[in-house]
């Protein structure tokens, strides 16, 4: 994982040495667990390079999530989706407060990453693998100020139909813990920053020295400061800015500040989620969501917009590498920026007026003309092209198959499964990709909240994983939770019912 030129520019520059920039580690997911979070009272994931080493760039690592509606899959998707607002130190939206379970007190949700590093650099080598866990909980709090439910108002983006939740998240009891080569020796896992202890802000201290240095009266004040702000603001502690810029100037640039940097790098630029609600704004042909230099623009379907020159070079180059693989999928389709001219933007910069157009031949149509299905997968399209070229890449996407046609499915996954180099995590419910991806790529929800995940074992190479799924609902020959069966007669009679007969 490397930090381009491009993206020094940002604030994370400021973060991050040259030496360090260069020699950033490969970051993947290895393990995920979730306790009262939504429907799931505990559910446990480990992927496929959890259970064995798989060197960076050899090839891909996917996870397939399969179940009945209600089941967890989504709980999945959105737990990335919090990992990735606290660790790149941006706050929680408040619509989160409402995963919490209603009969707990909290969630708590922990997350396994296995770290490696390139063979160069005075950095460790790709030798010293080193794992680091991630764990924090989640409370629902009301907001001070939201006596009575509001609604958020913005033209730009159809949020005036949402109503602003009177709760908001609140984040605590945030450990990290690390194992493998440290200081030039083997360790085993153990925290370097816990959050938990009530009689200091962070422990261990011998750990907390080389974060945040010395602990005098007035870094004790700023950290009492620090931890008030990351409550009310619904942010991580550990990751927020004002931290890490404390780290940066006190820590003498240790392997933990390293580590947090790390980990705030990937998540900002390099972990992508996918939620139901970027894919309405498709449906709803009003917005599409474009991934340009590892960043989310959401830009308009239906009109020309205006945007810096920069910004319009940058979409132009985007399309033009999404057509290359595009066209090769929908024969003859590409999509592209058309560039309407100058236009002033604010503070006097000079800008574009630019509209994304579909082209079939010589057809040029609106992106608004195509269908949800052709929109969706131009959205996807460069998500899944870093998936295949770069392995620091992780994906998470809700309902992958929506829109999209079987057999396209399958061949899009069986291509990142066989060339791939990056981590790609979906949730379905077409059962195609269960025929196509390796077993261990998959898992399924149960009907048990308390185990909400399994994987189905004593498979045999030549068995067909949609047909033994499909017998296991119907028959519960080996696992009676995988389905909360349904009777035909009954749902019948409950139609004829609510129809008045």
């Amino acid at each position: 994982m490397k930090l381009s030129k491009r993206r020094g520019g940002t604030p994370m520059s400021k973060l991050l040495n040259d030496d360090h920039s260069d020699n950033l580690p490969t970051i993947r997911i290895t393990e995920i667990t979730l306790e009262n979070f939504k429907s799931v009272k505990h559910g446990k994931i480990v992927f496929n390079c959890g259970k064995k080493f798989i060197s960076y760039g050899t090839q891909s690592d996917i996870l397939g999530l399969y179940g009945q509606n209600g089941s967890g899959k989504t709980s999945l998707i959105e737990a990335l989706s919090i990992l990735k607002h606290l660790m790149s130190g941006v706050p929680v939206p408040d619509e989160y407060a409402d995963c919490i379970d209603v009969e707990a007190e909290y969630a708590a949700l922990s997350f396994s990453f296995e770290f490696q590093y390139p063979d160069h650099g005075g950095y460790p080598t790709n030798n010293d693998i080193r794992k680091v866990v991630y764990s924090f909980k989640l409370s629902k709090v009301a907001k001070e100020s939201a006596d009575t439910p509001h609604v958020y108002v913005d033209n730009e983006t159809m949020d005036e139909f949402v109503p602003v939740s009177v709760s908001r998240v609140m984040v605590f009891d945030e450990v990290l813990k690390m194992s493998g080569t440290v200081c030039g020796q083997k360790t085993q896992l153990k925290p370097f920053c816990d959050t938990s202890k009530e009689k200091s802000y962070i422990e261990p201290s011998t750990k907390a020295k080389l974060l945040v240095g010395t602990l005098d009266e007035k870094k004790r004040v700023q950290l009492g400061i620090n931890k008030g702000l990351a409550e009310t603001r619904s942010q991580s502690f550990v990751f927020m800015g004002e931290m890490m810029k404390l780290y940066r100037e006190n820590s003498g640039y240790s392997v933990y500040y390293q580590t947090l940097v790390e980990l705030r790098v990937w998540a900002k630029y390099y972990l992508f989620v996918v939620d139901s609600k970027s894919t309405g704004l498709i449906r709803l042909n009003f917005m599409l969501p474009v991934y340009v230099n590892s960043q989310i623009q959401v830009v308009p379907i239906g009109k020309r917009f205006n945007c810096s020159e920069e910004a319009c070079e940058d979409m132009k180059n985007c399309f033009k590498s999404l057509s290359i693989v595009l066209t090769q999928i929908v024969p003859g389709l590409t999509v592209e920026i058309m560039d309407h001219g100058q236009t002033l933007l604010k503070e006097d910069e000079i800008g574009r007026v630019v509209e994304i157009v579909a082209k079939r031949g010589n057809i040029t149509i609106p992106l608004r003309c195509e269908s949800d299905g052709v929109r969706k997968l131009i959205s996807t399209l460069n998500l899944l092209i870093m998936v295949y070229n770069q392995q620091s890449t992780t994906v998470a996407y809700d309902e992958f198959d929506a829109g999209v046609f079987e057999y396209l499915l399958g061949e899009i996954l069986q291509v990142i499964q066989s060339s791939g180099k990056g981590q790609f995590i979906f949730t379905s419910h077409n059962m195609r990709p269960l025929e196509v991806l390796n077993k261990d790529y998959i898992w399924f929800t149960t009907t048990d909240p308390d185990d909400r995940y399994i994987k189905l074992v004593g498979l045999g190479e030549t068995n067909n994983l949609r047909r033994v799924y499909y017998r296991e609902i119907a028959m519960h020959e080996n696992y009676d939770n995988l389905y909360n069966e349904t009777k035909r007669n009954m749902i019948v009679s409950a139609m004829r019912k609510a129809g008045g007969n």
